[in-house]
């Protein structure tokens, strides 16, 4: 009987002893032998902690429970981390500026990497590959373990913190580490000046007090897949500079431009506008975008020297002579095309940063048919969408495009990767230049001029245009992040009926 009651006991006690968090989390919930400020993993139930490097592995029965723990009395696995080779937390030199915290990939895919060929993930990898292995510098945990962030408290010193998917600090678009972020993740660290995250993917888009809004300066998200802004920054009021590149945004909203802002990237997202009043501003990258104008409000920013307009999708573009004047006082100015100029005589058209673009003051091409028959070309070609006008176009976009920008700035770099995957897929591509029905449809788009939009429909986008400038016809093409291969093959099917 003795031993039988003693067998209880020790079984009651090892059931007391137990984990019983149910989720691996980088929290601040961490056993009291870790480094004071410093956050650690805590393991789920069951999970077993293997040292990374900059990381130490310890059990505690004593340590304070998280919100998906039981209560006191649990002995969960953690590992304590120390900022990297030049943390002396160990000789007491507790406090510290900056954090940073990798999340190296794991077998995980966005939307838009599974959509790659294996020939684009070849690719991926092998620039990757190239790129500094960042976590020999720093504390990391794979995305394989680590998907949970929850509240992070860090010391007051502390005035900045990083976040970052991957073993680099560069990354492609679309390719993350997937993460859950827990309500209120950073917004009691008031003291922090500066966040930044970059190539992390989310479950669901960061609610408000997701972040602290009093003392940010500067503020990024880069590669993190989100198509709505932070509702905190609405209230960001000190920030200085702003990244959201490589993200999928279609506009900048006027409530999240402050007067403190004096840098803006926006690059290689979906915008079609950009609105919001700058009077600081010195410095704006919108390239990589499907603008159509140049957004008026650029006209409106006393303060800007530099700005990046390409790589988007401008149509005869038309400058008044002050707008003229404005671009050509810019320090840097970089642009690849307005559109076309062929609607105004070369004695009305100007070169800025060596492109050529029409001034307003020029003869520039009516927007509308004169007389009855223009009316009636637009009328019987719109009920029948031109497959010649279209071909070019298409074929012009069905092709996956790899594009690899850097930027570096102050701090930490950028880089733009592969583009939208839905913007082209290499299968099939090659097959629509074999297609001899498809090419015997071809036709120079120089004798293409765009007027105005007519309207849009699930892929495609319909136009008014100038066919060798005298004859008007509707002109339809595949939106810039719709070419995706079955939207192509669709398309192509469409053009076939005609």
């Amino acid at each position: 009987m003795r031993v039988l009651l003693l067998s209880l006991s020790l079984l009651v006690a090892a059931v007391g002893a137990s984990c019983s968090r149910d989720t691996t989390a980088l929290t601040s919930d961490c056993s009291s032998q870790c480094y004071e400020g410093r956050p650690c993993i805590a393991f789920a139930s069951g999970a077993s902690c293997n040292a990374t490097t900059f990381g130490t592995c310890v059990t505690d029965a004593n340590s304070s429970s998280s919100s998906n723990s039981s209560g006191s009395g649990d002995s969960c696995a953690f590992e304590c981390f120390t900022n990297g080779p030049n943390d002396f937390v160990a000789n007491e030199a507790v406090q510290f500026s900056d954090y940073v915290f990798f999340i190296p990939y794991g077998s995980d895919q966005s939307k838009w990497e599974a959509n790659w060929t294996s020939s684009q993930a070849s690719t991926v990898d092998s620039q990757l590959a190239t790129e500094v292995d960042e976590t020999q510098f720093y504390p990391s945990e794979s995305n394989l373990v680590l998907q949970n962030l929850e509240p992070l408290t860090f010391l007051t010193a502390t005035t900045a913190a990083m976040f970052v998917g991957g073993t680099s600090v560069w990354g492609v678009r679309g390719k993350v580490s997937q993460v859950k972020l827990s309500a209120e993740f950073l917004s009691s660290n008031t003291q922090l000046k500066n966040i930044t995250m970059v190539n992390l993917g989310f479950d669901v888009d960061p609610p408000q007090s997701t972040f602290p809004t009093t003392n940010i300066e500067s503020f990024k998200m880069s590669n993190c897949l989100l198509s709505t802004y932070p509702a905190d920054l609405e209230f960001m009021t000190s920030v200085v500079h702003i990244d959201f590149s490589q993200n999928y945004f279609k506009d900048y909203p006027v409530k999240f431009s402050h007067d403190t802002m004096e840098t803006l990237n926006l690059s290689t997202n979906a915008l079609t506008a950009c609105s919001g009043s700058f009077p600081n501003l010195t410095n704006l990258d919108l390239s990589g975008n499907t603008l159509t104008e140049i957004p008026s409000n650029i006209f409106d920013m006393p303060k800007l020297t530099s700005l990046n307009l390409s790589d988007n999708s401008f149509t005869g573009v038309a400058l008044t002579t002050d707008q003229v004047t404005f671009l050509q006082s810019l320090e840097t100015f970089t642009i690849d095309t307005f559109g076309d100029v062929s609607s105004c005589s070369e004695s009305a058209q100007v070169k800025i940063s060596g492109v050529a673009v029409c001034t307003s003051t020029g003869s520039a091409g009516s927007s509308s048919g004169s007389g009855g028959g223009g009316s009636s070309n637009v009328g019987a070609i719109v009920g029948g969408i031109v497959g010649a006008l279209v071909v070019l176009v298409l074929l012009g976009i069905a092709f996956f495009c790899y594009r690899r920008r850097k930027t570096r700035g102050k701090g930490f770099g950028t880089a733009t990767g592969f583009s939208d995957p839905s913007q082209g897929s290499a299968r099939g591509g090659l097959s629509l230049w074999n297609d001899q029905e498809l090419l015997s449809l071809q036709v120079n788009p120089d004798d293409i001029e765009d007027v105005r939009k007519l309207g849009t429909g699930a892929f495609g986008v319909v136009y008014l245009a100038k066919y060798r400038k005298n004859k008007l016809v509707a002109c339809k093409r595949l939106k810039k992040g719709e070419t995706t291969y079955e939207n192509t093959q669709s398309f192509i099917a469409e053009i076939k009926l005609l």
